[in-house]
């Protein structure tokens, strides 16, 4: 499959997550649900100093190589929660859609203090254009019945 081959580069990764922007979707949540992506969903917070946090706010990827020395997370709620749930490093790649747009982003999650390779993120950049893809796919489909209904009127 795709998605493991290109979250897990190599299989070292631990935990990988996507979200896009609008979790109240029902069909992306259903989506993300069933593909195991995810144990529950939460939307991230641009006040938050979590990578996604960090990533919504800059709009770029974000790396912490290793989240018990990360400058930017230091004495966060967030490294707390990451340091208890055995997660010692992470990066989060937005999905940028076609009109550049930020529709999402994904995380990997490593147990152990790790910096992605060059070709690991040529792998998430992979991965993401093919995610903001189906997501803007998705949004589009479910725009379509609206317009179909003032078509017809």
């Amino acid at each position: 499959m795709l998605l493991e081959s290109v979250a897990s580069p190599g299989g070292r990764s631990e935990v990988a997550s996507q979200f896009g922007l609008d979790l109240r979707r029902p069909r992306i949540r259903r989506a993300i649900l069933q593909a195991g992506l995810l144990q529950s969903l939460q939307e991230p917070r641009a006040d938050s100093k979590s990578t996604c946090g960090i990533m919504l706010r800059d709009k770029g990827r974000v790396v912490a190589p290793n989240i018990a020395m990360c400058d930017f997370m230091a004495g966060s709620e967030e490294q707390r929660t990451y340091i208890q749930t055995g997660i010692c490093a992470c990066q989060t790649t937005p999905l940028i859609g076609r009109g550049g747009i930020v529709v999402g982003m994904i995380s990997t999650h490593w147990r152990t203090p790790h910096q992605p390779s060059e070709k690991d993120f040529q792998l998430f950049d992979i991965l993401a254009r093919q995610a903001a893809d189906l997501i803007e796919s998705i949004s589009g489909e479910e725009k379509l019945p609206s317009s179909d209904r003032r078509i017809a009127d």
